[in-house]
């Protein structure tokens, strides 16, 4: 359980700060116990995708990365360099 006397932001204050950023779920998370934690996460990023424009994405230019061949022999049973 979250130890509510060692609160770094009261739960009011958090409260009004989620519902004043676009109306963010507020949730109880401890990294500590690991509470709420990811769940907190996926729902902060679901969110902030959903606000994206789909034009915003296609600005971000994708760069072509062009790798050099490997001196490094191959194993052709497995297929790599391991």
């Amino acid at each position: 359980m979250i130890d509510r006397d060692e609160r770094a932001v009261s739960m009011n204050r958090a409260k009004q700060w989620c519902a004043s950023i676009n109306d963010i779920p507020y949730l109880e998370t401890s990294a500590k116990e690991n509470i709420n934690v990811a769940e907190a996460f996926y729902t902060v990023a679901r969110k902030a995708l959903l606000q994206q424009k789909d034009d915003e994405f296609n600005m971000i230019p994708s760069p072509n990365i062009t790798l050099p061949e490997s001196n490094v022999s191959r194993d052709s049973k497995r297929g790599c360099a391991c």
